[in-house]
């Protein structure tokens, strides 16, 4: 969901990405992983069952080949991919380049040192 897109969309460096990202996987099948672990086998047949069983299918109208759902889909995930690089990506971006920009501009070039009073001085 939401939550865990922006926790992605504000992560830095890629090795963070992948690390996070591979966290909310785990976060997002942690019921699966418990429910094949603890559930009896007369449940997890029942449940197979369930979900093996024919269920008759709407009429699919389509366009060209294509069905409308797909369709949809298709433009939804492309109109929500936009909107969170608009919304989280670049405004984070945004917020580190001011902060390269307080931390490193200016003048780099100086010499510091610890005075006995274990303050620094330039």
């Amino acid at each position: 969901g939401y939550a865990g897109t922006a926790w992605l969309a504000n992560t830095v460096s890629v090795t963070d990405l992948i690390l996070n990202a591979v966290a909310l996987e785990f976060v997002l099948c942690v019921d699966e992983i418990i429910f094949e672990a603890l559930a009896p086998y007369r449940l997890k047949g029942a449940v197979d069952h369930f979900a093996s069983s024919p269920m008759p299918l709407p009429p699919v109208r389509d366009w060209k080949g294509i069905d409308y759902e797909s369709i949809s889909l298709f433009v939804t995930l492309i109109v929500l991919t936009i909107s969170v690089w608009q919304l989280l990506v670049i405004p984070f971006e945004y917020r580190l380049k001011l902060a390269d920009d307080a931390l490193c501009a200016g003048e780099l070039e100086f010499v510091y040192t610890i005075g006995k009073t274990g303050v620094p001085a330039w």
